[in-house]
């Protein structure tokens, strides 16, 4: 729950659940069975990462390492797993509710008025590939505010299409896609390498961006691009 007026985070949930009274008591979430087997990969890793050029496989562990260093890896990967911050240090593919964005970038460049409209079959052939919409047998022909309302694939592909990939990878950037918002917590992921612009943007890419897929970002960034759609255009 963000507060769109100045991005502060008034509310953050997880799936994931520990004592904070006793945060390093993983046995809600893991059996021992689990530990043991995060720390043989864990230990394997290690060891690996010291000594490239004679590695272990995972059956080779117990040779090189104690029982309570492989549990001791274990334990602090379950820590990590338990603790961890899906909203700020995972990232996603958005899909559809990223398609606000897509229209936003439309309208502020003058591409679009929003009063047009666009037909909908179902699918759209780009660059050698079958891009289907999420109504398979198409939605008929849909205004702007529609094709939001009915999260039409194929109407943001039109549009991304009219802004071309400059303008497109232009707002992915002010809207901070690929980019850290800079939020004090421990943990943000770097999605930098997870979003293509316009140098590395195909066709495809294109049109599969409009909708939210083929690109990474994390919950945190979603929501302060959302904030900044609705509170008058401030990030």
């Amino acid at each position: 729950v963000m507060d769109p007026n100045n991005g502060e985070i008034l509310a953050m949930a997880s799936d994931k659940s520990f004592d904070l009274n006793n945060p390093r008591d993983a046995s809600s979430q893991f059996t021992s069975a689990e530990i043991q087997a995060f720390g043989e990969k864990e230990a394997m890793e290690t060891y690996n990462r010291k000594n490239p050029d004679n590695k272990i496989t995972i059956d080779q562990v117990s040779a090189h390492f104690k029982q309570e260093e492989i549990m001791s890896y274990g334990q602090q990967v379950a820590w990590n797993n338990v603790w961890r911050n899906y909203a700020i240090s995972d990232t996603y593919e958005p899909g559809s509710p990223s398609k606000i964005f897509t229209v936003s970038a439309g309208l502020e460049e003058g591409i679009i008025n929003g009063n047009e409209s666009y037909e909908c079959n179902g699918f759209m052939e780009v660059g050698g590939h079958t891009i289907k919409c999420v109504k398979r047998t198409g939605h008929g022909w849909l205004t702007v505010q529609e094709a939001l309302m009915e999260s039409c694939n194929v109407a943001m592909m039109k549009i991304a299409f009219a802004e071309k990939k400059e303008i497109f990878s232009k707002y992915q950037r002010i809207f901070g896609f690929g980019s850290k918002t800079g939020i004090d917590l421990p943990g943000e992921a770097d999605a930098a390498s997870l979003v293509r612009f316009e140098d590395t943007m195909g066709s495809a890419d294109l049109a599969t961006n409009a909708f939210g897929q083929n690109y990474n970002c994390t919950m945190v960034q979603m929501a302060a691009a959302y904030a900044s759609v609705i509170n008058g255009g401030s990030y």
